[in-house]
């Protein structure tokens, strides 16, 4: 690819024939996020068990599929305990297979784990299934579902030499952000990396993330002017940055049903 162009003009040429020719390059597809923290898992599955959602278990060693929920989590031992099948057969079967796959549907999003087996144990008197806690849960979930507008939220973002760029979020979701670069200021690559970035949301103390830069196309701007947009993903968090960007985008979610029900009300 050829540009004609230096600084602002070369990136617009770039995303125009990227645009043209390539347009899935500029496309945000569905994401996908991996929770590691056991805190976090241990919460999302207590989450379960009070909206007594349901799940699907599926067997390695068999097309079929079981209906089951969580009945509680124990974090201090590690392990989660599940209702039983409807049927003695489908208990077996479950009790049996090495390598069983789970998913639910939590407020619209698809989440997926996995344990390596299944123990009968009991729980508040009654029949129950017992698996360790998962190492791990996969958050599956569409950009237009989960992001959430902003106002007044900036990242500071180093550019070297003890020099920084400020660029306003436009939304949020728990995987990744929009930023809007105004003064062109931003060197833009595909998948550019940029770390110890410094996020500052409404009424939150900032959160020091690492991004990666995923699209950009521009857009008109406030004043007229065409301004940069940039999609971005969030990259290796650690737990407790993680935990503070969920609790904001969970808060900014629970204000917008809130302001929903009223006017609706």
């Amino acid at each position: 690819m050829i540009c004609f162009a230096i600084g602002r003009d070369a990136v617009i040429i770039t995303c125009y024939i990227f645009r043209l020719y390539c347009p899935w390059l500029m496309t945000y597809h569905p994401e996908r996020f991996q929770i590691h923290s056991p805190s976090e898992i241990a919460c999302m599955l207590r989450s379960m068990q009070d909206k007594a959602e349901r799940l699907r278990m599926r067997f390695a060693d068999s097309a079929e599929t079981v209906i089951t929920c969580v009945l509680g989590v124990d974090l201090k031992n590690g392990c989660v305990f599940l209702d039983c099948a409807a049927s003695p057969a489908q208990n077996r079967l479950a009790l049996q297979s090495r390598g069983i796959s789970f998913e639910a549907v939590i407020n619209r999003v698809r989440i997926a784990f996995r344990a390596n087996r299944l123990r009968q144990a009991s729980f508040n008197g009654r029949p129950a299934l017992v698996m360790e806690l998962p190492e791990s849960i996969v958050r599956y979930q569409r950009r237009e579902s989960v992001r959430h507008a902003l106002d007044h939220a900036l990242i500071r973002i180093p550019a070297g030499s003890e020099r920084e760029i400020t660029a306003n979020v436009r939304d949020i979701s728990v995987g990744g952000m929009t930023l809007i670069d105004e003064a062109g200021a931003i060197s833009y690559g595909v998948n550019a990396l940029y770390q110890g970035c410094e996020l500052r949301l409404p009424e939150t103390r900032p959160v020091m993330v690492n991004i990666r830069f995923r699209n950009m196309m521009m857009v008109p701007g406030k004043r007229g002017g065409p301004v940069s947009r940039i999609g971005c993903q969030f990259a290796d968090l650690d737990d407790a940055e993680a935990v503070k960007i969920r609790r904001f985008v969970a808060d900014v979610e629970r204000q917008r049903r809130m302001r929903t029900d009223s006017e609706e009300g």
